[in-house]
């Protein structure tokens, strides 16, 4: 699997950018020449030669413009537990054909209800994911946006 196919597009991962999400992140868009890539964290030994990703921000890639390319599992552990009214909900990825779709279920009088009509839907999981987290910041449906 390519890691295009594993971390946000730049697109989306501009968009989380503008809308204020911290740019925390193993892997980075940035600029060589005149294209876009993926590239890891900048990084460092120590403990007598242990790979450890650093994680301080004066670590952060030096290039002006680059963005944080949230992988799967970082985009997963932004979106919240809580959405809306739901006090109880969980997230759901499902692969629709050649698509994939997030959205949340909750229940009401029990009953299963979705939070919204129909699923968010990209051509990857970090991208259905990335969206996801768009549309809740976007619509105020995280609690610490309120």
């Amino acid at each position: 699997m390519k890691l295009k196919d594993q971390v946000c597009s730049l697109e989306l991962a501009k968009k989380l950018k503008e809308l204020g999400v911290k740019q925390e992140s193993l892997w980075w868009w940035i600029k060589f020449d005149k294209e876009w890539q993926p590239q890891y964290r900048l990084s460092r030994y120590k403990d007598g030669g242990s790979y450890i990703p650093e994680m301080s921000t004066r670590q952060t890639p030096a290039v002006q413009g680059s963005y944080s390319a949230f992988t799967v599992a970082e985009l997963g552990g932004m979106l919240p537990a809580e959405v809306g009214s739901f006090v109880q909900c969980h997230l759901t990825c499902i692969k629709l054909g050649g698509e994939f779709g997030v959205t949340y279920i909750g229940s009401s009088m029990g009953e299963s209800v979705y939070f919204i009509d129909a699923p968010i839907k990209a051509k990857t999981e970090a991208d259905a994911r990335a969206k996801m987290s768009i549309y809740l910041k976007e619509n105020k449906k995280n609690k610490e946006d309120k």
